[in-house]
């Protein structure tokens, strides 16, 4: 016999392998008169007999092979539900793809192990005790989708009104849109508006939807050859861009086709400040969106603290566009032609089950260059002319309006509310505000300045270290329609010397950065290995979950009466206005499970050391002993992807334009449809037997 190392043996065979050892005379392997093959090994000077594992017959391998074809056909239809109705007849069926089948109140049940593939398509079965059906997935090319005449973003015009009388389009409310004036002096907050009665300022275009073309088409018939009996048999035509072969086309077309049910749908992602927005064919941009708080929202914790106040903890679901951060770029000639397509190989993403998973090749699409890279040029240079001018450089508030670049007006403060936390008695109209920091969020001091008639904010620093590299806003609240800066204490009192000065506000450049340079952007669509998941956030899956936090005073203030002074009117509002305010949170925990049906999560809180600092702590909660919690899906984030979202569709991974650079990567499950694309078959562990001898291996 020969002596091999255990490295020698597993180089012998291909796969993944596990090699299990045992000593005396307690286990056995398998009968000698097996057909798997036997090798001996000698490991550390003791001498075992090892089984290969045994080879599967051909049958049982092509018949897993077809139905893991079958099931990265299906990635992207899986879980969608679409009602079709049986030819010649009035009854309509329900077919949720690959689960169930239902039809005159009888409901069939996807077969997993009958799934097979076809010659391209794929086709399954469902079944129960006197219902079947028979699935087929043909080849369907639908006709291409417009992009919406008013999106998010865009401003638009009330047809009663004049030209010049605009809003931006804010959020939708069923068949209506959210609109916000965009005009300083105007409402600030939100209101609805029906489409029809809507143009895009743009384009002149109305608002009004046009009908939407048809992705998947679906119908059935009664098999003839069974209508005798009690049973009944269907068989059921699907019709899907992703049945359709695509060794016929060029692979630019394939991709095209393929990305088909992407159309007409934009995909959203948070990172931080900023929602990114990937609407294929046409553009990628970045928006920021604030969340509103719903004051019939469904109380999903209460409790009382040691002080007598009251806590009420409800889901934040609601949310409406605060800003256009700009378009980072279009597919292709704005979304007009079709974008330049590149197949290249990939490399591994991910593993399952502690076994690396390569994907043959990915989609990369360069996009055209769209909206300048403003974002960078954070910097403000504040100007004061007259007697001793002077010159400042300020860190713009990360809540700007973005396409605002300078503003300029007399310099003015306020003795009486120093730090504009309050809202101002008086007027200061075409003024640069200078106000101290502290006591309330940036964005505060400015919508109260802004809702004063100031033009632009000066905000100075007070007692603590300068914070000269950001001044971060909060995605709460409203953002001002006027921009801020940030100075040093130290600037701020010399600036208090000059006030009735003329002030000019503009951005300026930092030096390594040009203001003209277009980003540069690319977009990765791939099949990830996650593409059978059932849900975008599932059983197992660590979310983020945003929360109301609204805290009661146990003893309000009284109302003051008819005699009482400015000031303590002043006081008393600043007081209810505390009481009644309530704050944005953020809490992680892992799903227990998942209710689409009732658009709820079942989670448990991580511990206290797992969130984070600040945004993800309510005082009077211990998380380590907080019970699971049902939570709205609206509410619900994993890896930045809104849990309501496509489960076929987000986006995976994003680098942030930095240095005017931003790259995205797309988990499309369409695409696992073509083979060049598709994550292979993972291979599974297999056993190796080693018993040990009691005889040494010969040399």
């Amino acid at each position: 016999m020969l002596k091999i190392g255990l490295a020698s043996l597993l180089q012998e065979i291909s796969g993944h392998y596990v090699v299990h050892f045992f000593s005396g005379q307690g286990q056995t392997t398998a009968n000698s008169d097996s057909v798997s093959p036997f090798v001996p090994l000698s490991v550390a000077g003791r001498s075992f007999r090892c089984e290969l594992p045994r080879l599967p017959q051909q049958s049982a391998a092509s018949e897993t092979s077809d139905t893991y074809v079958a099931q990265l056909r299906s990635a992207s239809l899986r879980g969608r539900c679409l009602v079709g109705s049986i030819d010649g007849e009035k009854f309509e069926f329900q077919l949720c793809v690959g689960e169930t089948f239902a039809i005159n109140g009888q409901v069939a049940f996807h077969e997993p192990l009958s799934q097979i593939s076809a010659g391209y398509g794929f086709q399954q079965r469902y079944k129960s005790e006197a219902l079947h059906a028979h699935l087929l997935c043909s080849c369907h090319h639908p006709p291409p989708a417009e992009q919406a005449a008013c999106d998010l973003g865009q401003h638009v015009w009330i047809q009663e009104k004049l030209a010049d009388d605009l809003a931006m389009v804010v959020g939708f409310q069923g068949d209506e849109l959210l609109l916000r004036w965009t005009q300083q002096g105007q409402a600030r907050g939100a209101f609805p508006m029906a489409h029809t009665q809507l143009r895009a300022a743009e384009t002149g275009r109305t608002c009004a939807p046009r009908e939407a073309k048809q992705k998947h088409l679906i119908q059935a018939k009664r098999h003839s050859e069974h209508l005798s009996g009690d049973d009944e048999h269907f068989a059921v035509e699907l019709k899907a861009p992703t049945c359709c072969s695509t060794k016929e086309m060029e692979q630019q077309e394939a991709v095209i086709s393929l990305l088909t049910p992407l159309e007409g749908m934009c995909h959203y992602a948070q990172n931080g400040w900023w929602t990114y927005e990937i609407c294929w064919p046409w553009h990628v941009r970045r928006l920021h969106f604030y969340t509103t708080n719903d004051p019939d929202a469904q109380i999903l914790r209460e409790f009382t603290d040691e002080d007598g106040s009251s806590t009420v903890i409800t889901g934040a679901t609601r949310t409406e566009l605060g800003a256009n951060g700009g378009i980072i770029g279009f597919f292709g000639n704005g979304g007009a032609g079709h974008p330049h397509i590149e197949l290249r190989r990939a490399l591994a993403r991910g593993s399952s089950h502690g076994l690396a998973r390569t994907w043959p090749q990915e989609v990369v699409v360069q996009l055209e260059p769209g909206d300048d890279c403003r974002i960078m040029a954070n910097n403000w240079l504040l100007q004061i002319s007259g007697p001793g001018s002077m010159q400042v450089t300020g860190i713009g508030g990360s809540f700007n309006p973005v396409h605002v670049d300078s503003a300029s007006g007399h310099l003015a403060t306020a003795t009486n509310n120093p730090d504009a936390c309050d809202p101002f008695v008086e007027r200061f109209d075409g003024a640069v505000l200078l106000v101290k920091r502290g006591r309330c969020f940036f964005q505060v001091k400015a919508t109260n300045a802004e809702d004063a008639g100031a033009v632009a904010v000066v905000v100075y620093n007070d007692h603590r270290p300068d914070v000269s590299i950001s001044m971060e806003g909060a995605e709460e609240l409203l953002l001002p329609r006027i921009p801020s800066i940030f100075v040093s204490a130290e600037k701020g009192q010399e600036l208090l010397r000059h006030l009735g000065g003329p002030a000019l506000m503009s951005k300026v450049g930092d030096e390594y950065v040009q203001l003209s340079e277009p980003i540069s952007a690319h977009v990765i669509f791939r099949c990830g290995e996650d593409f059978q998941r059932s849900q975008t956030c599932q059983v197992g899956d660590v979310v983020d979950v945003k929360l109301w936090v609204k805290r009661t005073l146990e003893n309000p203030p009284s109302l003051p009466d008819a005699a009482a002074t400015e000031q303590e009117l002043h006081e008393f509002a600043v007081i209810q206005a505390q009481a009644d305010s309530a704050s944005l949170r953020m809490l992680r925990g892992q799903v227990l499970d998942a209710d689409p049906g009732n658009q709820s999560l079942l989670v448990q809180w991580l511990g206290e050391q797992e969130q984070s600092v600040g945004v993800g702590t309510i005082p009077g909660m211990n998380l380590d002993k907080e019970p699971p919690t049902s939570v709205p899906l609206a509410a619900a984030f994993r890896d930045g992807v809104r849990c309501t979202s496509p489960r076929d569709v987000w986006i995976e991974k994003l680098l942030e334009p930095y240095a005017c650079n931003a790259e995205f990567v797309v988990h499309v499950a369409s695409l696992c449809a073509m083979p060049e694309l598709a994550p292979k078959k993972p291979q599974e562990e297999q056993g190796i037997n080693c018993q040990e001898q009691t005889t040494k291996i010969q040399q």
